[in-house]
């Protein structure tokens, strides 16, 4: 039995050398015309990272902290979020 952190660590082991940043705190998520721009901060200061895809594999109550407004997600779906 493997624990809550299990996919996100077995899609971390896939990834290519120098992709994974630790120590980034999300602080917004904003849908562009074709993928995504997130912002983060940390401990330099912000930095903004724009991706064709996006896995938000982090504990919920960490995500209700994050900026949605412009994610693109449904209402439905932010509403799940933060209840």
């Amino acid at each position: 039995h493997e624990g809550s952190d299990a996919i996100a660590q077995g899609m971390a082991d896939r990834l290519a050398d120098g992709t994974l940043l630790l120590g980034y705190e999300l602080t917004v998520l904003r849908a562009l015309d074709v993928g995504y721009e997130l912002t983060f901060t940390t401990m330099t200061g912000s930095e903004i990272v724009t991706a064709r895809r996006v896995v938000l594999a982090i504990p919920w109550t960490i995500l209700r902290t994050v900026d949605l407004s412009a994610s693109g997600l449904s209402a439905e779906k932010l509403d799940l979020i933060q209840t």
